[in-house]
């Protein structure tokens, strides 16, 4: 490190000396000096863990509104229940695990190990008894509690004992399930938000959710990208989204990495040109790409939002509360679901962009 800070101050003082006569050369000097200072400051910055991990705690509800979808939930009162310190506790090793292979700049090369590694931590803990309450809620309906801790950590297409190829999720009822009572996450039942916004397929239409660049994956590998790409429907006023088919999920685990890299780039070498918001914008299509690839039974916003929080704190910005993004993402089109993630940052950081 002593070298390279060296070889800016060496770079700089000549750049001053050739400013005097040769103008052009400084400039271009001057570019590569900005250049390289930028790529110095940022190496220090990922060689040192960054302080907001210190934050992770129960008791600063700051950060416990990061974890959840509303504020409700970051309540005091939440926060001393058992299954809910679980979760806490689980979320902050997740992170701390990201952070160390983030800092690294080996994740997007590894981001299929490591995106299991975490959802095994998110869902078992690091210890005996920490598991994630949301996954071992009683429920006459079925075994998907015990499912979900059995499999944790194994991406739905590695599982052997699938019976179903592909999934359904309501985003829409015809009739609200609970009108007039505050929505506070999907829950066991899987209740949708109120009043999420148009536009939707009418009665009898379906939509494609197209992801270009995975569009251009699936015909390198001589697929039909019409096969692989999400969809919504609306059934008698229902709104639905069916997810693409499991088998297809290395496509969309392929363009994570992919846009991983590009983050990787910008955060911790150097991205000339590149804004803030154009940042956000990857940030976003990260984790609608993850949305809608559905990797894991359950547990996959948490995990995909410990990583988006953990990259805006990166960027010296509050992170967000889950709310309804994921259910955004999955019908939003990429364009108008980066401008609602982009919101939803400015509502925690007033005056950003």
């Amino acid at each position: 490190m002593t070298r390279v800070l060296r070889f800016t101050t060496f770079f700089l003082s000549f750049s001053l000396v050739l400013g005097a006569s040769w103008p052009a050369d400084s400039e271009a000097i001057t570019c590569v000096v900005r250049k390289l200072g930028t790529f110095v400051l940022r190496t220090n910055k990922a060689a040192r863990p960054p302080a907001f991990l210190q934050e992770m705690k129960p008791e600063n509800l700051d950060w416990v509104l990061e974890t959840v979808r509303t504020p409700y939930e970051a309540t005091a009162e939440h926060v001393l229940e058992r299954g809910f310190q679980a979760y806490l506790r689980n979320s902050a090793a997740a992170v701390r695990r990201f952070d160390k292979l983030f800092r690294s700049g080996q994740l997007s090369s590894k981001l299929r190990d490591e995106l299991q590694a975490e959802h095994l931590l998110l869902v078992k803990g690091e210890k005996a008894g920490s598991i994630y309450v949301g996954t071992t809620i009683p429920t006459f309906k079925s075994d998907l509690p015990a499912r979900v801790q059995r499999d944790a950590g194994t991406f739905i297409h590695q599982q052997g004992n699938l019976v179903l190829s592909e999934a359904t999720l309501v985003l829409r009822k015809s009739s609200p399930s609970h009108p007039g009572i505050e929505w506070l996450g999907p829950g066991p039942d899987l209740i949708p938000p109120p009043n999420l916004p148009e536009p939707f397929p009418k009665n009898g239409e379906t939509w494609e959710l197209w992801f270009p660049e995975i569009a251009e994956k699936a015909k390198a590998k001589n697929i039909d990208p019409k096969l692989v790409m999400p969809k919504n429907f609306n059934s008698h006023e229902t709104i639905q989204h069916k997810y693409p088919r499991f088998y297809y999920q290395e496509l969309y685990l392929d363009r994570m990495s992919d846009l991983m890299k590009e983050i990787e780039n910008c955060l911790l070498r150097s991205c000339p040109g590149k804004s803030n918001r154009e940042i956000l914008n990857t940030i976003a299509d990260y984790y609608q790409t993850g949305i809608n690839a559905h990797l894991f039974l359950r547990v996959n916003n948490s995990l995909l939002m410990n990583q988006v929080n953990y990259l805006l704190r990166y960027m010296d910005l509050k992170g967000i509360s889950h709310e309804a993004l994921d259910y955004l993402a999955l019908y939003k089109v990429p364009g108008d679901f980066r401008e609602a993630f982009i919101r939803a940052v400015e509502r925690r950081n007033p005056g950003l962009l």
